[in-house]
């Protein structure tokens, strides 16, 4: 027998809904911040829609710290909602600016990844530019990094699966997970 709620009183099934919307507006709200905060960092509409849709991925997997990192790389870090991985959006190495430096501390290996995101306006426009970005690639090739290239037509069709590419690729995962 079902038991009725009396005049006022809400039912077991509007007090679970009740608990289930107050924690969707949190997670909202939270994803929002993260959001403001990450994509300040970002120079180009693409890149700020990546990095939410990278946000979004975190917090699927927790409400702790963001996946992203402020400032430059450095050793030490803290653990990040993808077990070891955290991403520097804006990142200067060797000279060379980088959307998003991927780093992933597995034990005694650390995986590297630059990831790129060539909107039309600033990428093989012209051949000195193609010439600028293949060097670059094969500079950090060299060093033993993996290089992700993104068009900006790529994640305006789906910001979240390449964002969930670079994720399990910069974790050595592949298509795995």
């Amino acid at each position: 027998m079902t038991r009725r709620p009396t005049a006022g009183i809400l039912s077991e099934q509007d007090l679970i809904e009740q608990e289930i919307m107050s924690t969707v507006r949190w997670h909202e709200e939270h994803l929002r911040v993260q959001v403001a905060s990450i994509t300040a960092a970002c120079e180009s509409p693409i890149e700020r829609v990546f990095a939410a849709a990278i946000v979004a991925m975190s917090d699927m997997r927790t409400t702790g710290e963001a996946i992203f990192m402020s400032g430059r790389p450095r050793t030490g870090m803290p653990t990040a909602p993808f077990d070891g991985l955290h991403i520097y959006p804006q990142v200067t190495l060797d000279g060379y600016r980088i959307d998003f430096l991927a780093l992933y501390q597995s034990g005694d290996e650390q995986i590297v990844t630059v990831i790129e995101l060539d909107g039309h306006d600033f990428h093989e426009r012209t051949k000195r530019q193609a010439s600028h970005d293949k060097k670059r690639d094969r500079h950090f090739t060299k060093k033993g990094w993996q290089v992700l290239r993104y068009t900006g037509s790529d994640i305006w069709r789906s910001p979240s699966e390449c964002a969930r590419e670079a994720v399990w690729t910069a974790m050595g995962l592949g298509d795995e997970a």
